[in-house]
């Protein structure tokens, strides 16, 4: 918020010394004294107004290809969280390779964060294959019998 109060402010500044400079402020003296001035009033203010912004915008808006990977990952876990729930809750790889447009690796990573973000769990069966489980989906059928918390 720093960053945008005081771009806005600098910019407010260049522009009041721009209206001053195109005024006539300095008429009098060489080329060379006016585009020192010109450059130290409006334009110095002015490239650190707009580059305070630049940082404030860049922080608040997901940039270039950034946001469309951040946008493409919320989407691959969207994808996977509903095979999950048609598939009872539990899921693997190959599972979301053929059900979706992801390949192993990126389905492995999506699954990764998952796990670190505590929405699935590894299991591995007897046979070596790694299951991954989302024990908030397996108890979706009881959503329908809550209570209040302080209800018995």
């Amino acid at each position: 918020m720093a960053k945008l109060a005081g771009g806005i402010a600098l910019l407010m500044v260049s522009v009041f010394m721009l209206i001053g400079f195109l005024a006539g402020g300095g008429a009098t003296h060489g080329v060379g004294i006016r585009i020192f001035t010109f450059l130290l009033t409006v334009a110095l203010p002015g490239g650190a107004g707009l580059s305070l912004l630049r940082g404030h915008l860049r922080r608040s808006l997901p940039s270039g290809s950034g946001g469309a990977d951040a946008l493409r990952r919320q989407t691959w876990e969207s994808e996977i969280v509903k095979l999950a729930e048609r598939k009872g809750g539990k899921l693997t790889v190959v599972e979301v390779v053929a059900d979706s447009v992801m390949s192993a690796d990126d389905a492995e990573e999506v699954f990764k964060d998952l796990v670190g973000r505590g929405l699935a769990e590894p299991e591995v069966t007897d046979g070596g294959l790694i299951v991954y489980v989302f024990p908030d989906i397996k108890l979706l059928k009881e959503k329908n019998a809550s209570k209040g918390l302080f209800e018995s």
